[in-house]
């Protein structure tokens, strides 16, 4: 089974000069979804941002001793600030290339893209769901 076939096509695109509380919104908005994806002028994928990183961001105060801009700091945090390296799948791709990505990486939302534009998300509830052992089906490659 293809990825096309399993994705999400609402996505959350920001762009890196987006307010922390925009991405906050964001994420916010779309519970099946653990992260937002940053784009640039052209719409092009250049990031992605884990809910764990918004995390980080507001638990900092817990982590290190608090300073005296910590409000000033986190409102002036921009959506590039907070990206890491994006993983993506195109349409055509297969669910264990998803699966490989998402266990290697330590990820749960993987861009699909096509012409270097996204056209959705596959969050690992999907691949789960998808996966022959889900509906009772094959047993894992590899599993003898």
């Amino acid at each position: 089974r293809d990825c096309m076939h399993t994705i999400t096509s609402q996505v959350d695109l920001l762009p890196r000069k987006a307010s922390v509380e925009e991405v906050i919104r964001a994420l916010a908005s779309e519970p099946v979804t653990r992260a937002v994806f940053v784009v640039d002028e052209r719409g092009g994928l250049i990031g992605q941002i884990d809910v764990r990183e918004i995390l980080r961001l507001l638990g900092a105060r817990y982590i290190a001793p608090r300073s005296t801009g910590y409000g000033r700091e986190i409102l002036s945090t921009r959506a590039e600030d907070l990206m890491g390296p994006v993983y993506t799948v195109a349409p055509g791709d297969d669910l264990e290339r998803a699966l490989r990505i998402a266990v290697q990486h330590e990820i749960h939302d993987i861009p699909v893209v096509e012409d270097g534009k996204v056209v959705g998300v596959l969050n690992c509830l999907e691949i789960i769901t998808a996966h022959p052992m889900a509906a009772g089906g094959a047993q894992p490659q590899g599993a003898d």
